[in-house]
C-alpha cells in the first residue's frame, strides 16, 4: 500500500510489477513486454499515400476531401479490402493534418425539403 501511494500508482500495478520481476527478473519488471493487438490497416507507407491523397485535390463535384471519401479512395487504390473512415481520421490525426470541418447542410444540396422544415 506504501509503494503504490508513494509512486502514485494503483495496488494491481504494484502486484504486477512485482510479479513480473518474480517471473523474469528486472529487466522485465522496468520494461513492459509488447501487448497483443490488431495488426494496423495501413502500414507506414500507405499513410503516406493516404495523406498525399488528402492534400491533393478532391474529386470532381466535392469541396473538399471528406473521411468518407477518402476511405472509399484508399480501397480504390487496393490498399485495402475495406477501410473505415474512424481509420482515416486517426491516421491524419496522427499526421497532424487538417481534417476539414463538414460543409453545412445548406450547401450540400441534398434534401431540400428537409431543410425548409428546419429553418
Amino acid at each position: 500500500m506504501q509503494t503504490a501511494e508513494a509512486l502514485q500508482v494503483s495496488m494491481a500495478t504494484v502486484w504486477n510489477v512485482r510479479k513480473r520481476f518474480a517471473d523474469a527478473g528486472l529487466e522485465a519488471a522496468i520494461n513492459e513486454g509488447s501487448r497483443p493487438g490488431r495488426t494496423p490497416k495501413l502500414n507506414p507507407k500507405q499513410k503516406a499515400c493516404l495523406i498525399a491523397v488528402a492534400g491533393s485535390r478532391p474529386p470532381a463535384g466535392y469541396p473538399f476531401w471528406s473521411l468518407r471519401l477518402l476511405a472509399e479512395k484508399m480501397v480504390e487504390l487496393g490498399f485495402a479490402d475495406s477501410i473505415c473512415h474512424e481509420t482515416i481520421r486517426a491516421v491524419l490525426k496522427e499526421a497532424r493534418c487538417e481534417i476539414p470541418e463538414a460543409a453545412p447542410l445548406q450547401s450540400r444540396g441534398t434534401f431540400p425539403a428537409l431543410i425548409e422544415a428546419r429553418r
